[in-house]
């Protein structure tokens, strides 16, 4: 008979980026022999990226990311702490041994894997653009030439920064980077930018709050460029840590096979993002 584990306990009082934040206890069904959770899993993330993670009207890390790691550590028989660190810093902070783990959206590309250790893939999300509905933006298709007249924002140091990089900027397009997607919308909002590049999945959670689908609307279509993108979103370890690495892929299997990826999918996103 299985029993159910709560990963994780409430933290009293949230304060800034660097400080260790323990969730709500997550009821996640696990077998007996998992029931006690032997050790602690220190957690990296940005904490500003809904609905993957982000920090709810009462001061709770929240999201995809979070609810993932936490049925993982309940899996391989540990407690989840996160950190919350600028999206820049995750990698550092990852590499000189504050933190065992980096679960924050990260996409697989060729330039990070020399710096970490990835798992396998946990989520796989193309780009996309949003503008103001009354930008009139038509073609079904953003390239450079189309989007020549329009001030594009992105979030800095990320994959869709790398695709505006080499597929847009060299076209001439002014391109506006950002600290993090938080700030993209800000810029939106506020009239700096025309439009704004990044993570479909995110894009469409900010459309399904009525005041921003009466403002804002998809546009251009899906970005598919895993060359710049990346081969989907990992989880980052420091290198040389394959055992590890093999624990998470064996608890991430399991959660794919047994249905609970798939439920929490659904609790977040209005479409599949692992096939």
């Amino acid at each position: 008979m299985s029993k159910l584990v709560a990963t994780g306990v409430v933290l009293a009082a949230i304060a800034a980026a660097g400080t260790w934040y323990y969730t709500r206890p997550v009821p996640v069904p696990v077998t007996p022999e998992a029931a006690v959770p032997q050790r602690t899993l220190r957690i990296a993330l940005e904490g500003k990226y809904p609905p993957f993670e982000y920090v709810d009207a009462d001061k709770q890390l929240v999201g995809f990311n979070i609810d993932i790691a936490n049925a993982l550590c309940a899996e391989m028989q540990a407690r989840c702490e996160f950190k919350r660190y600028d999206w820049e810093q995750l990698i550092p902070a990852l590499t000189r041994g504050d933190a065992d783990a980096i679960v924050s959206s990260m996409s697989v590309t060729p330039e990070r894997e020399k710096q970490v250790l990835f798992t396998d893939v946990y989520s796989r999300v193309p780009g996309a653009y949003i503008a103001r509905k009354d930008s009139r933006i038509i073609w079904p298709v953003l390239t450079a030439e189309r989007l020549r007249d329009q001030r594009v924002g992105v979030a800095a140091d990320t994959t869709f920064a790398d695709y505006l990089k080499h597929e847009i900027e060299p076209g001439h397009v002014k391109v506006e980077r950002f600290p993090s997607a938080e700030d993209t919308f800000a810029a939106l909002d506020a009239g700096r930018i025309d439009v704004l590049f990044g993570d479909s999945a995110v894009l469409t959670d900010f459309l399904r709050k009525p005041a921003n689908a009466e403002r804002y609307e998809l546009v251009g279509g899906k970005v598919q460029a895993s060359r710049w993108l990346g081969q989907g979103e990992a989880i980052a370890l420091p290198p040389g840590k394959t055992a590890l690495r093999d624990e998470f892929n064996k608890a991430l299997r399991k959660l794919i096979a047994d249905g609970t990826h798939q439920q929490l999918q659904n609790q977040y996103f209005v479409f599949r993002v692992l096939e």
